[in-house]
């Protein structure tokens, strides 16, 4: 006989959450840190794009330029791939 799972609320106090994806959204804070750290690291969109290819990643100068300025995100994939790709082992913190 299988065991039977009950799911239970969190009652999370609203101000014990430090992070909102929308205001990081809204704030475009992930194409911000990407824009900086690939600046920092030496790479232009050009240089940056052939990069990512080595990681799996086929995206032009024109789509980076595009996560960075908030128009469009890359996929959680993409993602993990340029933390590689810039040596980015932790997140911000809040």
């Amino acid at each position: 006989m299988k065991k039977k799972t009950t799911l239970t609320k969190m009652h999370i106090a609203p101000s014990t959450v430090r992070y909102d994806a929308v205001a990081a959204r809204d704030s475009n804070e992930v194409g911000q840190i990407l824009a900086g750290t690939r600046k920092r690291n030496g790479y232009s969109l050009v240089a940056f794009s052939e990069l990512l290819r080595h990681y799996g990643v086929d995206v032009s100068d024109k789509g980076i330029s595009k996560w960075e300025k908030g128009y469009t995100t890359p996929s959680i994939y993409q993602l993990v791939a340029i933390c590689y790709a810039l040596n980015i082992k932790e997140g911000p913190s809040y």
